[in-house]
């Protein structure tokens, strides 16, 4: 790829993010993770029964993110990736993933455009390495490199790998945090770092091929699915009243719903008032609230059953989590 297509003023304009490594582990603490960003807006929701270790390695060049996060349970990630970019991500994992309600085919990268929120939700154990590139040396290096503008070829094609391709494009990767981290004191300057920016893009370029979309027939929408239950997670509102808005039949709505994220929709709801109640349990003061009334706000109306499901999901009490302050 020729550099030639990116003048110097252009490139200084166009810089996202300041040259630097950071290798950060967070255990058990889904909130903790909550509160880093590195140009990202999101919130992460555990969805799953057990222990989760959330694990993060990054690097930035001015127009690069490239981050490998390990999640040893079922996350469901919400929210923006960096503004002007394109972010495009790799999931290993033996568990049922969605983007944006479509379920992921084995090495199917995920990709969020310039006006795309990030939706994500894997069922069990993944891990994410994911390559976020400045907006316009993405669309660029894509025409340069393929013929063909991004925007015509994802109306049609998914930008996927084969299982050899994702492992090597997993190593290469691998490789580039541990030069990034072993030469992070080095002062490079934009050349430099422009010259590495095209090694990386056309390393993952040479491991992507397009596959047809296949439109499948939706008898619902199951985006509308998700925003009503997300927009009552805090009511007494209940499956019932959601097949009664929705329209559709419980099998159905079931059927499709399991099929795409592995989960029920009650389990779905279940697991984001579980999250909720513990984010207002870790932002509350002890002296000033009690479990049983939060509890109720979120429909659980038994304070037994409340604890029990929540200490099943957190590994831990309410009562426990409502002792540490952020």
């Amino acid at each position: 790829m020729s550099n030639k297509q990116n003048d110097n003023t252009t490139a200084l304009a166009e810089q996202l993010f300041t040259p630097a490594s950071f290798f950060h582990s967070y255990s058990w603490d889904v909130e903790k993770i909550n509160q880093v960003s590195f140009g990202w807006d999101n919130r992460w929701t555990q969805i799953h029964p057990g222990d989760l270790e959330i694990t993060m390695k990054m690097f930035n060049t001015p127009r690069l993110q490239f981050s490998w996060m390990t999640y040893t349970n079922a996350i469901l990630i919400e929210g923006s990736h960096p503004s002007g970019s394109i972010a495009l991500s790799l999931i290993k994992t033996k568990a049922p993933v969605a983007s944006h309600n479509h379920k992921i085919d084995p090495y199917e990268l995920v990709i969020f455009s310039e006006h795309d929120d990030v939706d994500y939700l894997a069922k069990g154990e993944n891990q994410i390495f994911a390559l976020v590139v400045e907006a316009n040396l993405f669309y660029n290096s894509f025409l340069w490199y393929f013929g063909y503008p991004f925007e015509e070829i994802k109306e049609k094609r998914t930008l996927s790998m084969t299982q050899e391709h994702a492992d090597r494009y997993i190593l290469q990767m691998q490789r580039w945090l541990y030069y990034f981290q072993e030469n992070r004191h080095q002062k490079l300057n934009l050349e430099q770092y422009f010259v590495l920016e095209e090694k990386i893009i056309d390393q993952l370029f040479t491991m992507i091929d397009f596959k047809e979309i296949k439109r499948s027939k939706e008898r619902f929408d199951l985006a509308q699915v998700r925003e009503v239950i997300h927009e009552n997670i805090d009511n007494i509102y209940t499956i019932s009243d959601l097949l009664k808005e929705i329209k559709i039949s419980p099998r159905t709505m079931q059927y499709h719903f399991k099929q795409k994220f592995g989960l029920t929709p009650k389990q779905y709801l279940h697991y984001l008032r579980l999250n909720a109640i513990k984010n207002r349990l870790i932002h509350s003061d002890p002296n000033q609230v009690k479990i049983s009334d939060i509890a109720l706000e979120y429909g659980f109306f038994n304070a037994s059953h409340f604890g029990s499901e929540f200490k099943k999901l957190f590994g831990e009490s309410p009562s426990q989590t409502l002792q540490q302050l952020l």
